[in-house]
């Protein structure tokens, strides 16, 4: 569903929205009491983080061009790995040391706000010239 509404709003701005949604998310886990609320919750969050996901290989085609799309989003795609695998150790770590998975949402959140930041001053990419194009 986010590549349709990238495709009409933009792979910028459809991930500052998924990501707008995802941070708020992943604090409100804090604040589930039942099984529904468990849920619904998974439910948005699933879909926010589902629509972030496919946002990093159109932009980054749309950045770097198709040649370069192999090495930069293996690049990125590994990064993320790492992240992920990384979050949860730490949320094991976290819940182990404190108790409590509390610092591991808040946490999450304060990542995903961060991204938010980081998205938002992303320039447009410049139109590329195809050379016949040039040359007329």
């Amino acid at each position: 569903m986010s590549g349709l509404v990238a495709d009409r709003w933009g792979a910028k701005r459809t991930l500052s929205a998924t990501l707008s949604l995802q941070a708020p998310a992943i604090l409100l886990y804090l604040f589930t009491g039942s099984a529904a609320s468990f849920y619904v919750l998974a439910i948005v969050f699933g879909a926010a983080y589902g629509g972030v996901m496919p946002m990093y290989a159109l932009l980054t085609r749309e950045y770097f061009g198709a040649k370069a799309m192999g090495a930069a989003y293996g690049a990125i795609f590994m990064l993320q790995a790492v992240g992920m695998g990384l979050g949860a150790y730490g949320g094991g770590w976290f819940y182990d040391h404190l108790g409590t998975y509390a610092w591991l949402f808040g946490s999450g959140t304060a990542v995903a706000a961060a991204a938010i930041l980081f998205a938002l001053p992303l320039r447009s990419p410049r139109a590329v010239v195809a050379p016949a194009a040039a040359a007329a």
